[in-house]
């Protein structure tokens, strides 16, 4: 399996990668001589960690940022100084709850996610 990873992320020719899955190498591969471009990242979570966006950023791209955790808006400020940080949610207008767990990578607006992340004992923090 590591050398099928290898293997793909080879292809790309970018082996840095930011993302939860990697998704930034495959973005990476679509815009790589592509420089100052603009993103919109919703859902963004952290500036660096587990970003889809921080590659192109540190090329000199810049965007929009949204998440509806509070706590992100002073990390923006310090890590991505190019970047507008939203602090809102994206969806149904109906949902009024955010889930947060310590992880800050399973906060959710699904309350069947939330309840299924805390029935697995994925350590909750709160909710607003």
């Amino acid at each position: 399996m590591q050398d099928f990873i290898k293997t793909f992320f080879r292809q790309f020719r970018y082996t840095k990668s930011f993302s939860q899955f990697g998704e930034d190498v495959v973005i990476q591969s679509l815009f790589r001589d592509k420089k100052n471009g603009i993103y919109i990242d919703v859902g963004a979570y952290n500036p660096i960690l587990y970003s889809n966006t921080h590659s192109l950023y540190l090329k000199g791209w810049h965007g929009l940022s949204i998440d509806p955790n509070p706590s992100l808006k002073f990390l923006y400020k310090i890590f991505r100084r190019r970047d507008i940080f939203a602090n809102f949610a994206v969806g149904d207008a109906d949902i009024h709850k955010y889930f947060m767990f310590s992880d800050g990578a399973f906060n959710t607006l699904d309350e069947n996610v939330a309840q299924n992340l805390m029935n697995k004992k994925i350590s909750f923090f709160s909710w607003y």
